[in-house]
């Protein structure tokens, strides 16, 4: 539950009823936070959300783009953005499409901080290959997917207490835009020990289009991460794990391959196949399937 957030919901004026709307004129709707535009001259009482002969839905407000779920809608404010939720149980959270310089995190339950951080994301090193490098190559920002860690401490002791929890996120850029394509609460599942050689690479979605004289065209659209690779786990967790993965077979989920590549961070599906070596050993071959 979204109880408040530094980003205005102002992207146009609010629809109004028995109004007349012109082709080309765009409105909001805060009870489904969306954006809509006029297709067709209309002066009515029906909402643009189920008027949808004279009326486009154009996508979330600003302040709601970072809770769908679609990478590429993206809220954003300069310098500082700050939403204030209340998730109910949770022990795990994830940014992801975030450009900004820091990201605060804090948990409030019962009046009493249980936990806070600051998560850098300023690689200082990220440019330099050498000594002249450090002193003169500019410092680049991350700006890919970023797993702001696990809140695991907040569940190991009374998780009734943190259920009703309330998570206070800063993103800051001094100076500049901060963006951020998702946040993701929930509860955190370890599957297993990811293998060695993964596959990680893209599907695009640009359209690449040449006419009769050879000239290109291109309509440019996201593009979807993928990963495919192994994962082991203990033959006496087969059951478990089976019917975990079972359970969210349907779910758009944060997948974390490993800690070491904020590149390997996909909010997708997973189709997977588990084959049992020994009576210790069993391996899971993985795809993970990202949205844009």
């Amino acid at each position: 539950m979204l109880l408040s957030s530094s980003v205005m919901e102002n992207d146009h004026a609010e629809w109004v009823a028995n109004t007349a709307y012109t082709v080309g004129t765009y409105v909001i709707r805060p009870t489904t936070h969306r954006i809509y535009s006029c297709t067709g001259d209309v002066n009515g009482d029906v909402p643009p959300e189920t008027d949808t002969q004279n009326w486009n839905d154009e996508g979330p407000t600003n302040r709601w783009a970072m809770f769908d779920t679609k990478l590429n809608t993206v809220t954003e404010q300069a310098e500082s953005l700050t939403v204030q939720i209340q998730p109910g149980l949770i022990d795990s959270l994830a940014f992801l499409g975030a450009e900004c310089q820091t990201i605060h995190v804090e948990m409030v339950a019962e009046g009493e901080i249980v936990y806070e951080a600051t998560y850098n994301m300023i690689d200082p090193n990220a440019n330099v290959g050498d000594w002249g490098g450090y002193f003169y190559e500019p410092v680049e920002q991350i700006t890919y997917d970023l797993d702001a860690g696990s809140l695991v401490d907040l569940t190991l002791n009374n998780t009734a207490t943190y259920s009703e929890g309330v998570l206070n996120v800063t993103l800051s850029a001094p100076g500049e835009t901060v963006k951020l394509g998702m946040l993701v609460v929930g509860l955190g599942y370890d599957v297993g020990k990811t293998q060695n050689d993964p596959d990680l690479g893209i599907e695009n979605f640009t359209l690449h289009t040449v006419d009769e004289w050879g000239n290109p065209t291109d309509r440019h659209a996201p593009a979807a991460k993928n990963w495919r690779g192994d994962v082991e786990i203990e033959t006496d967790r087969f059951d478990a794990v089976f019917y975990e993965l079972y359970r969210t077979k349907d779910d758009y989920s944060v997948w974390i391959p490993t800690s070491l590549h904020g590149s390997m961070i996909i909010y997708g599906r997973c189709e997977w196949r588990m084959k049992r070596k020994n009576s210790t050993t069993t391996m899971i071959t993985m795809e993970i399937e990202g949205t844009t």
